[in-house]
């Protein structure tokens, strides 16, 4: 497993008959065998920086494709490969092409190298961005029926990375003034997370999140209510290129993602109503109007 000689290559604790030898970043000790709270502590120490690191290094390994991408890879052949990145870069500007080449690159040093370190997989920049989301994620209090973040509160304890600490992207968005005075659609809503972001950076505009399975919907009414919430309106539908009922099933370890599978192959428990995002507006005209989502 990668992320193992990662570990090794960073820290590892070796008995000897007299003594532990100990590596640090590829600087060895001698340590008597006596001193076992030291032992302790530094295992502790590296299973604490494990537990961190592991997030991190297996979101690159699933944004990168993991096994598949290399099966496929070895299946077609490297020219094949290389003429289908091409296609992939091809219709991309300047700043996306340089994004996209980057992750290539790091997911040929985690699936290609036999040993890596954590430079060779991110920048300096990369490296103290990582530790302020460890930073975020260590802030998150578990309060009175509920958990907080920042000013943020949730029913569970799912404090999503891209949503509240790189803010779903909307920094990214060099106009905010074209949101204004539209109705925000927050597809796949989850428990209204998004929405608490959304509604911190327009605040005046309406919102209408759609989640299909009933138990994030309800929780959804919890967030809404924990953080005060206005002009938030959140439905029971799943949203789809055609009209009709879905049967859905969770997704993912929290529930964060669902999927469609034949009707017949679940309960009617999990079977919702699906619309078209047209349907519904037809449907709701005084609530949303089409020109202005």
């Amino acid at each position: 497993m990668k992320i193992k000689k990662i570990l090794q290559n960073i820290f590892s604790i070796r008995n000897t008959d007299r003594h532990k030898l100990i590596t640090i970043f590829g600087i060895k000790f001698r340590i008597k065998s006596k001193f076992n709270e030291l032992k302790f502590e530094l295992n502790e120490a590296v299973n604490f920086f494990y537990g961190q690191l592991r997030n991190d290094l297996y979101s690159v390994m699933r944004f990168s494709g993991g096994d598949a991408f290399k099966r496929e890879r070895m299946e077609i052949g490297e020219k094949e490969h290389q003429r289908n990145v091409e296609k992939l870069l091809e219709n991309l500007d300047a700043n996306a092409r340089y994004n996209c080449e980057k992750c290539l690159k790091k997911q040929n040093k985690i699936f290609y190298q036999d040993t890596i370190l954590l430079n060779d997989i991110y920048s300096s920049d990369e490296l103290a961005q990582i530790e302020k989301i460890h930073h975020f994620k260590r802030s998150v209090t578990k309060e009175n029926g509920y958990y907080q973040c920042l000013s943020y509160k949730l029913p569970i304890n799912f404090f999503e990375t891209s949503v509240f600490f790189h803010k779903l992207g909307l920094d990214h968005i060099k106009n905010k003034n074209y949101v204004k005075n539209k109705t925000i659609i927050d597809v796949g809503a989850y428990i209204a997370d998004s929405c608490l972001v959304l509604r911190t950076e327009f605040p005046h505009e309406n919102i209408i999140g759609f989640e299909p399975i009933k138990n994030n919907y309800n929780l959804a009414f919890e967030t809404i209510k924990l953080n005060q919430l206005k002009n938030i309106k959140m439905e029971n539908y799943a949203l789809g290129d055609n009209c009709g009922f879905v049967n859905m099933q969770f997704a993912g370890t929290e529930g964060e993602a669902s999927q469609t599978v034949p009707l017949e192959t679940l309960s009617n428990d999990n079977v919702v109503e699906m619309l078209t995002l047209d349907e519904y507006v037809k449907q709701n005209k005084s609530g949303v109007n089409k020109s202005r989502y």
